[in-house]
């Protein structure tokens, strides 16, 4: 069994990360009305079916697959940032 320790500190970890994405995201949008900060808004897309997503056509049902990704290197930063609070105060 787990104890009720390691569940809540799975929990911070993944509030962290939200905290961190949302936060990382905003800040990217600041930073891109300024020229010097360019570099850290750099955006780089991956998915599966991102334009187009995949469908299976069964004649009667039809499912459409996708799944896209969009992170920037400020999120990528403060992810890093988020995960080493982390393990400071495990």
């Amino acid at each position: 069994m787990r104890s009720a320790g390691k569940n809540g500190s799975w929990l911070l970890l993944v509030v962290l990360l939200i905290v961190a994405v949302v936060a990382g995201g905003a800040l990217a949008t600041v930073l891109q009305q300024f020229s010097w900060a360019g570099f850290l808004t750099y955006t780089k897309s991956f998915g599966i079916g991102d334009a187009q997503p995949v469908t299976l056509d069964l004649s009667v049902l039809r499912i459409s697959f996708g799944f896209g990704l969009r992170i920037n290197l400020t999120q990528v930063l403060c992810i890093l940032a988020a995960v080493l609070i982390y393990r400071r105060f495990r």
